[in-house]
C-alpha cells in the first residue's frame, strides 16, 4: 500500500484497482469454471465402470424334484434328466459380485462436440477477462490523468 506522503505511480494505481475488483474476479472465476467443465466433459471419453455387491439369504428351505425324462427323451442323449434328481436350496448366505464396463460409441461424438463448445466458451470468458482488465486499467488511467491535470 502507498503511504500518504508518497506519490502514487500509474502502475501502482492500476495494480491496486485490479487487486480487489469484483468484475475482474468474476471474469477470472468464469474462466476457471469453464476449464473445470472441460475436464469434467473429457472424463466422459472414458468407459463408465460400475461394481455391485449383493448378499441374499433364503428365508424358507426349498426343494425341487425332477423325475427321470421330465425334460424329454432324445435319441442322442436319452432321457433328461437321466434319473430322478432332487435339488435343495442352501440355508446360508449367498453373495454375488457384478462388474460392468460401458463405453457409448455414439456418445463419443457428443462428448467431442461438448468439449469443443466448452473450449469456445473458455476462449470467450478469457476475452471477457481481458476486456475487464483493460477497462479497469483505462478507467484508472483516465482518473489518474484527470487528477494530474487538475
Amino acid at each position: 500500500m502507498v503511504r500518504a506522503d508518497e506519490i502514487l505511480s500509474l502502475d501502482q494505481a492500476i495494480a491496486i484497482a485490479l487487486l480487489d475488483n469484483p468484475s475482474v474476479e468474476i471474469a477470472g472465476l468464469d474462466v476457471d469454471k469453464t476449464a473445470e467443465d472441460i475436464n469434467a466433459a473429457r472424463a466422459d471419453y472414458f468407459p463408465q465402470m460400475k461394481a455391485t455387491l449383493a448378499s441374499t439369504r433364503n428365508l424358507v428351505e426349498q426343494s425341487y424334484t425332477f423325475d427321470e425324462g421330465v425334460f424329454g427323451t432324445f435319441a442322442a442323449t436319452g432321457p433328461i434328466p437321466a434319473e430322478t434328481t432332487e435339488i435343495d436350496t442352501s440355508s446360508g448366505w449367498s453373495n454375488s459380485v457384478g462388474l460392468s464396463v460401458v463405453q457409448s460409441l455414439t456418445g463419443v461424438y457428443q462428448v467431442m462436440m461438448e468439449v469443443e463448445k466448452l473450449s469456445l466458451q473458455e476462449r470467450m470468458n478469457a476475452e471477457t477477462l481481458r476486456s475487464e482488465l483493460q477497462d479497469t486499467a483505462k478507467s484508472v488511467k483516465q482518473t489518474y490523468y484527470q487528477i494530474l491535470a487538475s
